[in-house]
């Protein structure tokens, strides 16, 4: 059996995902481009969806800061967690994106 180096791996391994590699580039940048002109055209849809976006990533990183500190008890109850869900207050968040709509509707021109 012969040995082979690790530049020859390197360069199989380099060789059998450059197909897939090239598609994933192609097809990101066609995205990237039509991302480019349709989020100008739609300022009210991206910050709808920015605020859902920031919502979700801060109850998920509240729900994960929880359960690190759980007892052993909690971690088999999916009622524990459901439990938990509630202590989130978010009011603060949407009252602000809410403010920040309305203002954004009253200054256009």
């Amino acid at each position: 059996m012969a040995r082979t180096s690790t530049a020859e791996l390197l360069q199989e391994a380099y060789d059998k995902t450059k197909d897939f590699v090239d598609t994933v580039k192609d097809e990101s940048r066609a995205v990237y481009d039509e991302a480019r002109h349709w989020v100008p055209k739609h300022p009210t849809a991206m910050a709808v969806s920015a605020s859902a976006v920031v919502s979700v990533g801060l109850v998920a990183y509240a729900l994960g800061r929880r359960r690190s500190t759980r007892t052993e008890a909690e971690k088999t109850t999916v009622s524990a967690a459901i439990a938990r869900v509630p202590e989130v207050d978010l009011s603060p968040f949407f009252r602000f994106v809410t403010l920040l709509m309305l203002y954004r509707v009253a200054t256009r021109d």
